[in-house]
């Protein structure tokens, strides 16, 4: 089972992912959380396989508190889920140690099958990002 915890400053986002993944029979959600630091203390007292997390949260931003979540809770991976679709969010979420990056937009069975990727030990960018970084890095 896949455990995870969900970490966006908009609870009808959170709502709506929670009764997504909870069809799932292979994730299960462990939590919420509309902060950072609540998805830090969270993370420390759940323990999720994966945390969901949005960059733009209040007062901390989601960039600060992935080297955080990565240290406090190292079987933890971070996804990030964000309405950021720049190259360089992509870049400095994966360069502060997030395993995976989704953008909003993305459907909810690219969703479930980037959270398989990222528990396995994989990594994952969605596919029109990765082409960007690319093109951009060339």
């Amino acid at each position: 089972m896949i455990g995870v915890l969900i970490c966006d400053d908009h609870e009808l986002l959170r709502a709506g992912m929670c009764s997504r993944l909870e069809r799932e029979p292979d994730i299960s959600v462990l939590g919420e959380a509309g902060t950072a630091e609540q998805a830090l203390q969270r993370t420390r007292a759940l323990r999720p396989d994966i945390v969901l997390l949005d960059l733009l949260l209040p007062r901390t931003s989601g960039y600060e508190v992935i080297a955080d979540l990565v240290r406090q809770a190292p079987t933890s991976r971070v996804l990030v889920v964000s309405s950021q679709a720049a190259p360089s969010s992509v870049r400095r979420a994966l360069s502060a140690g997030a395993a995976g990056y989704l953008p909003k937009r993305a459907s909810d069975r690219e969703l479930v099958a980037a959270i398989r990727r990222v528990a396995r030990g994989e990594g994952y960018v969605d596919p029109d990002l990765g082409a960007k970084l690319v093109v951009d890095a060339a």
